[in-house]
């Protein structure tokens, strides 16, 4: 059902200014097939937060012209079924065209209609497709998208597999995106990891909008291995470091911020019998005179949590505004959240008490609340389309 991995992971920045800068560089997420937990992030990040595709984006501060390496550790699960409980972003940016996703092309839009299922796409790939090794020894990389890989399609690697599915998929109106990371292969001949960078991999994945879950497929594989089906059912061998839907490129996956001239091996991973897995654990700050009714929550795991209920009481002066919240920390993620209590009469003001408990923790304290129009989570959901991890 699962199988375990330990983790070490590097991100070489650069800051060549002659100002403080930030970069910011995308940490392995949770998906529905894999859990992270980091067992530590040295520096600190100064800022995890999520992305419209679900990366976790990580922020650090770089010293004028200086450099700084990123090291991350831990243990990683990766499960056949979906199983961490990731809420499902918005999918509407996810059939678009783009670069390398062509949908308005001819080509795409005629294989569009000929292909009637996600199946007859993948086994179309599997069959029609060749994977070029050539292009591994010459070192000929370069991603070339999918209009061109049905040009030439005896010429492609994963990266041209991939994008080929996609491409079609959005044409046909299904949410589609590439996921980019390790492969953990002992017969690269057979399961081949084929972009620049330490033993990388592509494979997309679509939205099932009936069973409203993400699935993973591999065409690559099911080519190189001469029909192993990699569509019903994905192995424990893929592990995603970064997701692309809004963009083809960004942000890049970890095994990609190197320093031109000091190359070296950034990704390590290795199976392990089994993990330790943390329990939630939270520390509350509570409110301070200029933010009355907004304690802080900081998360003091390496883990995610998801959908994590708020129990929210007061004395009789006050009441609970709308619905009881949840929220959703990233690891050591900290920030500010808003209680929504207001008087309980018509009262414009009113003192009380206050008590919050998330998970096993709990906080109280005293407040004079004047009336709250709307409930406000501050630091949930903040969109944060422009993330763009990999530069300075």
């Amino acid at each position: 059902d699962q199988q375990y991995y330990s983790f070490e992971l590097k991100y070489h920045l650069q800051n060549p200014s002659i100002s403080q800068g930030i970069s910011q560089v995308a940490l392995p997420p949770d998906t529905a097939y894999q859990k992270f937990v980091y067992a530590s992030i040295q520096p600190k990040p100064s800022k995890i937060e999520t992305d419209i595709d679900g990366n976790w984006i990580a922020t650090f501060e770089v010293g004028a012209q200086k450099d700084l390496t990123v090291i991350a550790k831990g243990v990683a699960a990766v499960y056949l079924k979906p199983t961490v409980l990731v809420p499902v972003t918005s999918t509407k940016h996810l059939l678009s065209d783009s670069t390398f996703w062509q949908t308005q092309d001819f080509t795409i839009q005629d294989l569009s209609k000929k292909l009637k299922t996600t199946r007859e796409i993948y086994d179309y790939l599997t069959k029609n497709f060749s994977y070029d090794y050539r292009r591994l020894v010459l070192a000929d990389q370069r991603r070339r998208g999918a209009v061109e890989a049905l040009k030439i399609p005896d010429q492609t690697l994963c990266q041209e597999f991939t994008d080929t599915f996609i491409a079609v998929m959005r044409a046909q109106g299904i949410p589609a995106r590439e996921l980019n990371g390790f492969a953990y292969t002992e017969n690269p001949k057979l399961r081949p990891s084929s972009l620049i960078g330490d033993l990388l991999h592509a494979w997309p994945e679509y939205y099932d909008d009936a069973k409203k879950q993400w699935v993973q497929i591999d065409p690559t594989w099911g080519n190189t291995t001469n029909g192993v089906d990699f569509f019903t059912k994905l192995d424990f061998n893929h592990i995603v470091f970064a997701i692309h839907g809004q963009s083809p490129e960004k942000p890049y996956p970890a095994g990609m911020y190197k320093i031109a001239g000091k190359e070296e091996k950034d990704v390590e991973i290795k199976i392990i019998p089994t993990a330790q897995f943390p329990t939630l654990s939270l520390a509350l700050t509570p409110p301070s005179v200029m933010s009355p009714n907004t304690i802080t929550i900081e998360n003091q795991t390496g883990a995610a949590w998801y959908d994590v209920p708020i129990q929210i009481t007061t004395s009789a002066s006050l009441h609970v505004a709308g619905k009881k919240p949840t929220i959703t920390l990233l690891p050591y993620q900290k920030m500010e959240l808003e209680i929504p209590v207001e008087p309980s009469s018509i009262i414009v003001g009113g003192n009380g008490t206050v008590t919050v408990t998330i998970g096993e923790e709990s906080i109280r304290y005293d407040t004079s609340s004047g009336r709250i129009s709307t409930t406000t989570l501050v630091g949930i959901g903040l969109g944060l389309c422009s993330l763009i991890a990999g530069g300075v």
